[in-house]
């Protein structure tokens, strides 16, 4: 069995690194353009519902913490960057995996909070009155 030369390793996870990275941050695009969109849904809730009808408690998590959500998904894809340059190849893939991680949780818990008040609606207008 041939070994692999450690400058061909070192080189192979360089390329995985940046492989990942920009994964990560195509991935982050989805995340912040959810989160800008959180103002327009937010609007289109209080015309279909309503302002006496109270929003799921996620929904409303979501709108009260846009700014805090805005700001991680803008710093998700500025960190992967810095990764790229760090000298410890092995811990830059296991923060670019957890970054991985939190972008695609991120994601999901928005695309969730922006979709139940639909859902609620669709239901209300499917009960019997």
């Amino acid at each position: 069995m041939e070994e692999i030369p450690a400058a061909e390793i070192r080189q192979i996870g360089r390329a995985t690194r940046f492989a990942l990275a920009c994964i990560v941050v195509a991935f982050s695009y989805f995340s912040i353009r959810s989160n800008l969109s959180i103002p327009g849904f937010e609007r289109i809730f209080a015309d279909m519902i309503g302002e006496d009808t109270q929003l799921p408690a996620i929904t409303r998590f979501v709108i009260a913490a846009r700014y805090g959500l805005l700001a991680l998904s803008c710093g998700v894809p500025i960190a992967c960057i810095v990764f790229l340059f760090t000298r410890n190849i092995a811990k830059s893939l296991y923060w670019i995996g957890v970054m991985a991680l939190v972008t695609v949780v991120q994601w999901v818990v928005l695309f969730y909070a922006m979709s139940a008040p639909l859902m609620m609606i669709i239901t209300q207008m499917n009960s019997p009155r």
